[in-house]
C-alpha cells in the first residue's frame, strides 16, 4: 500500500500544502472581499446613527422600483408564453390540415 510507505510521506506532505495553500488563495481572493463588503454594506444599513446611511423614503423607493420591475418582467413574460401558445395553437390547425 503506498500511502503507508515512508518513500511517499515526503510527497503527500508537499501536495497537501499545495492543495491547502491553493484553497486558501482561492478563498482569500474570491470569498473573503465579496463577504467583508456584504458585511460592511450591513453593517452601514443597519447603524442608526451611520451619516452614510440613506433615509427611509430612499430605501422605500428603491425597494417600489424593484418590485415594480419584478411584476413588470413577470407580465412581459406571461405576455410571450400567450403569444407561443398562440403560435402553436396555429401551427397545429395548420398541421392537421395537411
Amino acid at each position: 500500500m503506498p500511502q503507508l510507505q515512508i518513500e511517499t510521506y515526503v510527497t503527500q506532505y508537499f501536495w497537501l500544502v499545495v492543495f491547502l495553500f491553493t484553497i486558501y488563495y482561492f478563498m482569500a481572493s474570491t470569498y473573503m472581499p465579496k463577504t467583508s463588503e456584504t458585511l460592511k454594506l450591513r453593517k452601514r444599513l443597519t447603524s442608526a446613527t451611520g451619516s452614510s446611511l440613506t433615509s427611509d423614503n430612499d430605501l422605500n423607493n428603491s425597494a417600489l422600483d424593484l418590485v415594480s420591475n419584478v411584476l413588470n418582467l413577470k407580465q412581459s413574460m406571461l405576455k410571450s408564453l400567450s403569444y407561443d401558445s398562440t403560435f402553436t395553437s396555429s401551427n397545429n390547425k395548420f398541421f392537421s390540415k395537411i
